[in-house]
This record gives C-alpha cells, sequence and structure tokens, in this order.
C-alpha cells in the first residue's frame, strides 16, 4: 500500500533529511504507531500538487494531447518518462500552449523520482490539495523541533477497522486544525508562508 503523505517544514536545502527525521518515528520496528517501511519523495505520488494547480482532468488531457501528437511517455514512480528524450522540444512546445501561467517547460519530465512542484513554499501550495497524512516539523530552535510535532490522518485504526477521522483530507482543514492546536507556542504558532510542503509516497 501506498500512503500520500504531505510533510510541513521549516526552510530547508536538504528536504530528504528533514522528511526522513519526521518520519522516522513512525517506521516499522521503531515505533508502536508506525506505518510505513520506506518513503520517497514524490513516488507514485508525483505530481499530486502538479495535478490541482493544472485544473481537473487538464493534466490527463495534456498527456493525452502528447499521445495524438505522436510523442510517447509512460507513466512510472516519480512522474513520466519519454519514450524518446528529443521529443521533450515537442512537450515543452505543448505544456506553454495549456499551461502559460505555470512555467515555460513542461515538468514532468526529466526529474529523478519526483516533479518539481512535489516541493513548494505553502503559500503556493492550493488548499484544496487532498492527501491521506499530514506531518509537521517546528524549526530546530523550538521545543521538540525538527520531529514531527502535528500528525493528521483520514482515518484510524479501532482495532476493528479503519474508521474515518474528523479531518477532511484537505490541505486548506489540515492548516486550521494546526493553527486551532493548543500545544502550538502562543505567538508563534506555525506553519509561515516560506514553509516548504513535500509530498512523500510512504510504503507499507
Amino acid at each position: 500500500m501506498h500512503h500520500h503523505c504531505e510533510v510541513l517544514v521549516p526552510p530547508t536545502e536538504d528536504m530528504e533529511s528533514a522528511v526522513g527525521n519526521v518520519l522516522a518515528p513512525f517506521e516499522y520496528d521503531v515505533g508502536s504507531y508506525a506505518f510505513f517501511d520506506y518513503f520517497e519523495l514524490g513516488g507514485l505520488r508525483a505530481g499530486a500538487k502538479l495535478s490541482v494547480l493544472c485544473g481537473p482532468g487538464r493534466l490527463c488531457e495534456y498527456l493525452d494531447s502528447l499521445n495524438s501528437r505522436g510523442v510517447l511517455c509512460r507513466a512510472e514512480s516519480g512522474g513520466h518518462v519519454l519514450e524518446v528524450p528529443a521529443q521533450i522540444t515537442v512537450a515543452d512546445e505543448l505544456w506553454r500552449e495549456w499551461f502559460p501561467e505555470l512555467c515555460s517547460s513542461c515538468p514532468l519530465f526529466g526529474q529523478s523520482g519526483r516533479v518539481a512542484y512535489d516541493v513548494m513554499p505553502l503559500k503556493d501550495v492550493p488548499k484544496s490539495l487532498m492527501f491521506e497524512k499530514f506531518l509537521v516539523a517546528f524549526p530546530e530552535d523550538w521545543p521538540g523541533g525538527s520531529g514531527c510535532e502535528f500528525l493528521l490522518q483520514c482515518s484510524c485504526w479501532n482495532g476493528c477497522n479503519f474508521e474515518r477521522a474528523a479531518w477532511d483530507g484537505s490541505l486548506g482543514q489540515a492548516l486550521e486544525l494546526l493553527s486551532a492546536n493548543d500545544r502550538l507556542l502562543p505567538g508563534e504558532r506555525p506553519p509561515r508562508d516560506d514553509w516548504l510542503l513535500a509530498t512523500v509516497d510512504c510504503h507499507s
């Protein structure tokens, strides 16, 4: 099973390590609340934010239009791969026609394990983004910083079956619940606009 997690951390140049610190207590053979055995930035969830930014169904329509022009690509963990790398010029040209407001070249190809929008500043992520688990780390100089200080999930195991949680799975409500949490420091309630939200594929 692959869980779509979004991990929110203060600005960092080493996202892999930052995400690893947040997830560490939940790895199998480590903690009582373990839910994964390995994780990957992006992975099978690569492009989740990009899909929302493009609009409902638009990314699939773009890929269909690529195929209609003879551009062959395949989906795999970490996004998409062009069968003929030289066709990137066609992919970029068509991308500019479909999504001129986003970027000048197609972000689906040429990345290793993820697409460019899998790690974004919080202020740029649509609040309508939906996912399964939300984990937050505080700055290192805050009490308990760098590890996971806040966690939400869409459903919980009650000993018999998975029960739906109160959180609806959206980023918007996740941020509301985070801000209302009484464990956060008065006057310093995260998150801030420059914090980074990473799409993470957690395998169990």
